[in-house]
């Protein structure tokens, strides 16, 4: 597992709901600035200088928010993972058991000596993130007495918390390197983010040395480059050497498609490459590349984009989208919506709304407030309808006019089967609501898997939570099949270990 203890998956859950709490404040501080904004600007006696300062608060609550809204993407990843690990690693180890306890009741030998490599060959797994599970179970068993708990053995660390509650890290022998810290991030690529007493955070080096300046705020590497809050509240580039990159911003982004914006103190938003040039041209606003373009907001307010080299394409609109699958929406002065291509060139049509391009297929909406899909040339497809949701794994939900939901297929024809409510496609199963209320699955060709369920939730890594008339909740397998009593193996697991 990629972790151990029941601390650790409680830790996890605080993490996402502190940073959308944060989330909720800083959004809550900058509509109540936006407010004073408005009143300001009505004001009978305006005074500029008080607009000038609110619309500074703004900008840094709005980062705060952006940082805010990161660090719960990460912590997410991080819930999901240790639960999904959880997960997996518990069924396959009530898979293993049940062979055991078949081939011992059977007498047969042979059976035993081959379930039982399969189990070290469990037990021996390693993910792509270098983490050792056999490593980390033989820690836990020599070591885990001398500890709070201990996170999973990454390239030859563990971080452990200690009795005093402070964080270090041990070695594969269970040797302490030296320092203990106010709390730190697993190794990654040879370094370690620690923070100290006085808040502040360093990396350290395989050795336990520091090989950094001491940090405001934590940092990752995102295409080998660090975001680095200095004292004077500026912020730098850091790369994996530890070289700071040339200036200093009043904000900055990570690194994406090999350009970074930054933003200077006049407000004004530009683009640097990975040396820290900065590319031509500086914008009221930009996004972050994506798919070789960036969207710029321009100086009359209008939105453009620009290409690799900070090339200005044909065309300047009144809102717009990133690319995605090699197209861009964007507003027309008409208020109407049309979709370009790599080139800039305007494709076929106009729409009240349109969203991205998903697997080949965008949404638009008509005229008369109808819903269709049209294809990479721009051409519609058969088929208007209520509502439609974008396609996944093949297949789009869609809303007929009688409110009933059914699923067509990449050509626009119709699956068989209406439902009351329906969600989309997830590992090639599809959860929807039948006319009794209950839940139930489909699969690709719409055909219905058997059983009916209270409740449901859609598949994820092989097996999908459904909750049975007697309130019970399992998990079923792609067959729909129960999986047998996987909830206690989970709890089982932590007590044999004493974690409970």
């Amino acid at each position: 597992m990629y972790k151990f203890g029941k601390e650790a998956f409680q830790k996890e859950g605080q993490k996402v709901a502190s940073a959308r709490d944060s989330i909720t404040e800083q959004e809550g501080i900058i509509s109540e600035l936006q407010e004073q904004i408005t009143k300001a600007e009505t004001s009978e006696h305006i005074d500029p200088r008080e607009i000038i300062e609110l619309t500074k608060q703004v900008q840094t609550a709005t980062n705060r928010a952006t940082y805010a809204h990161t660090e719960l993407t990460h912590a997410q990843e991080r819930y999901d993972k240790f639960y999904g690990d959880m997960h997996e690693y518990a069924l396959k180890e009530n898979m293993h058991r049940d062979a055991l306890k078949s081939a011992s009741a059977e007498g047969d030998s042979n059976k035993l000596i081959e379930v039982t490599e399969q189990s070290k060959e469990h037990d021996n797994q390693k993910d792509s993130e270098k983490y050792n599970a056999q490593g980390t179970q033989e820690l836990y068993k020599k070591f885990a007495h001398k500890f709070k708990y201990i996170y999973g053995l990454i390239e030859g660390k563990s971080l452990v918390r200690l009795e005093n509650n402070k964080w270090a890290f041990i070695d594969q022998e269970g040797k302490k390197m030296p320092g203990e810290y106010k709390y730190a991030w697993s190794y990654s690529e040879g370094r370690a983010l620690v923070q100290l007493e006085n808040n502040k955070w360093v990396f350290i080096d395989q050795d336990g040395e520091r090989i950094s300046e001491e940090y405001e705020y934590p940092c990752r590497y995102p295409e080998g480059k660090a975001q680095i809050l200095l004292e004077n509240h500026k912020y730098v580039f850091r790369d994996q050497e530890g070289k700071k990159l040339p200036l200093e911003y009043a904000y900055i982004d990570s690194y994406f498609e090999g350009k970074a914006r930054v933003q200077f103190e006049n407000h004004k938003w530009v683009f640097i490459d990975q040396e820290g040039k900065r590319m031509p041209g500086e914008y009221k606003y930009a996004y972050s590349y994506s798919g070789g373009k960036a969207q710029i907001q321009l100086e009359n307010f209008k939105f453009a984009f620009i290409d690799q080299e900070g090339k200005k394409m044909p065309g300047e609109y009144k809102d717009a989208s990133g690319y995605f699958e090699g197209k861009a929406k964007v507003q027309l002065e008409n208020n109407k919506w049309a979709f370009i291509d790599q080139e800039g060139e305007r494709m076929p049509g106009e729409y009240e709304y349109a969203y991205d391009y998903s697997e080949g297929k965008a949404r638009v909406e008509l005229e008369n407030n109808k819903w269709a899909f049209i294809d990479q040339e721009g051409k519609r497809m058969p088929g208007e309808y209520k509502y439609v949701d974008k396609y996944s794994e093949g297949r789009a939900l869609v809303q007929l006019e009688n409110n009933k939901y059914v699923f067509i297929d990449q050509e626009g024809k119709r699956m068989p089967g209406e439902y009351k409510n329906a969600w989309r496609y997830s590992e090639g199963k599809a959860k929807v609501k039948l006319e009794n209320n209950k839940y139930a699955f489909i699969d690709q060709e719409g055909k219905r898997m058997p059983g009916e369920y209270k409740d449901a939730r859609s598949y994820s890594k092989g097996k999908a939570k459904v909750e049975l008339e007697n309130n019970k909740r399992v998990f079923i397998d792609q067959e729909g099949d129960i999986i047998p009593f996987i909830e206690e193996v989970i709890g089982t697991l932590f007590k044999e270990e004493g974690l409970f």
